[in-house]
């Protein structure tokens, strides 16, 4: 299980260098890879802390987590919007909704989702 466990890390640290490469890089890339990024990186991090619930399972729950935190984004009340504006708060809660990103978010975990049948 340990094993397990640290390649989902090394996954999720690829996916962190990989977003990071697609926001401050030299290549330009379309504004939903940042997106995917993210939710591929969400559905890694929920494979850690929930190694041993079916994959199917996890993915269901990451999505459902995202989907969530992009509705919160409809909500606008000086404490959440004063979490926003730090560099944390922004980067979690997002700033503004858009239903593109919920799409993203699908593809995002589709791909971690896929990706982790075929690594195990």
């Amino acid at each position: 299980m340990y094993k397990c466990r640290m390649t989902y890390i090394y996954l999720a640290i690829l996916t962190i260098i990989l977003g990071l490469f697609s926001r401050y890089g030299f290549i330009e890339f379309p504004d939903f890879v940042g997106n995917v990024l993210w939710a591929t990186f969400i559905y890694m991090l929920f494979r850690i802390l929930f190694i041993d619930m079916k994959k199917e399972k996890v993915a269901f729950i990451a999505l459902v987590f995202l989907v969530f935190i992009e509705l919160t984004q409809l909500y606008h009340a000086p404490l959440i919007d004063s979490l926003r504006g730090t560099i944390l708060g922004g980067i979690i809660l997002g700033y503004c909704f858009h239903y593109d990103d919920i799409v993203s978010y699908f593809i995002g975990i589709l791909i971690g989702f896929l990706s982790d049948k075929r690594l195990f």
